[in-house]
């Protein structure tokens, strides 16, 4: 019926919402994203929001803001729309063996980065390796990649299928799922990194994305992945298209494996844990608060110092750990929690 009347899903109006409920950060970190990566000029941005969404073609001819400024401004999409967020995973030996989650969400202007960065902090950690003396952090996976990855899941989503963006990480792989599809003549993980044309999903919101200078037009953001995992010099993620979704498969760059074997050489495994994470063993073991004696009793550590300085410290400073009494940092009753 949609396409009958030359629309999409994301671009049905809803008459309760007006532009005073969406979310003010929201739309700043939209201005100030498409100010930097000069799609839109300070002259552009620097007007009533009514006006800016109006620009954006967000507002329909009745006067009504469409379904895609919601998702991407609004407060509370899922008020909305059922399962317009992110869940994340990390996974041990199995498919069953779920050891943490989390879940992002708020506008999805927001989710972009946020998810990124707890990726990236707390799902994954960077091996140490060396050129020479130089130290380098080794990620199982382009960062630049996995964002692009992101964005089209959140572009390309039926969200009408009212399930979440689904992200598992495992020790040496990355699984990112969404209800969505591809169209018809892209249906393989070749053909997508062949030269295509742009054909959005939700082009409404693809809009958005691309104003912002977080998407590319044209398809180039496949090019992109393609130039990311090469600075890795690891493969390409694949791709599976089908009914009940698009998942995809990003597999650790051959670097970073070599690194994984070679736990006698990973600042980040304590020799008493058989090369398991301690970091993520110390995440499921405080999921009720432990003093660092708990801890240190539980890990066989010899050296409080060592432990704060290699574990507690880091895994504080990235939010991994949160303290029991944080106003308080050295009493003698604190716990950390995760």
């Amino acid at each position: 019926m949609l396409k009958t009347q030359g629309r999409t899903w994301d671009g049905v109006p809803l008459p309760k919402l007006t532009v005073s409920d969406l979310k003010q950060d929201a739309i700043q970190l939209f201005k100030d994203k498409a100010v930097k990566r000069g799609r839109l000029t300070n002259e552009e941005v620097s007007v009533e929001d009514t006006i800016l969404m109006d620009n954006l073609h967000l507002i329909d001819e009745d006067g009504y803001l469409i379904r895609a400024a919601m998702l991407a401004f609004y407060k509370d999409p899922e008020k909305w729309v059922t399962g317009s967020y992110i869940k994340i995973g990390y996974f041990g030996k199995s498919d069953s063996d779920l050891v943490y989650q989390d879940e992002v969400h708020g506008p999805l202007i927001e989710q972009v980065d946020k998810t990124v960065d707890l990726v990236y902090t707390k799902y994954m950690k960077a091996l140490i390796d060396y050129e020479g003396v130089q130290r380098i952090e080794q990620f199982m996976f382009h960062k630049d990649a996995f964002r692009e990855i992101l964005l089209n899941a959140i572009v390309h989503k039926d969200y009408s299928g009212c399930n979440p963006i689904q992200i598992s990480v495992y020790e040496d792989k990355i699984y990112i799922w969404n209800d969505g599809e591809m169209p018809p003549n892209l249906d393989s993980t070749d053909k997508l990194f062949m030269k295509h044309s742009s054909k959005p999903y939700n082009p409404k919101l693809a809009n958005i994305f691309f104003k912002s200078g977080m998407i590319e037009a044209w398809g180039r953001g496949f090019e992109k992945i393609r130039e990311a995992c090469a600075l890795y010099d690891g493969p390409l993620p694949e791709y599976e298209i089908n009914e009940a979704g698009i998942m995809v498969l990003c597999k650790a760059c051959d670097r970073y494996l070599r690194l994984l074997r070679d736990d006698g050489q990973h600042p980040d495994h304590h020799p008493n844990q058989n090369g398991q994470d301690v970091n993520k063993l110390i995440i499921d073991f405080c999921k009720d608060p432990k003093s660092v004696q708990e801890i240190m009793d539980e890990f066989d550590f010899d050296s409080r110092t060592s432990f704060r300085r290699k574990y507690l410290t880091p895994m504080l400073k990235n939010s991994v750990l949160k303290m029991t009494i944080p106003e308080k940092p050295s009493s003698k009753n604190q716990k950390y929690f995760s």
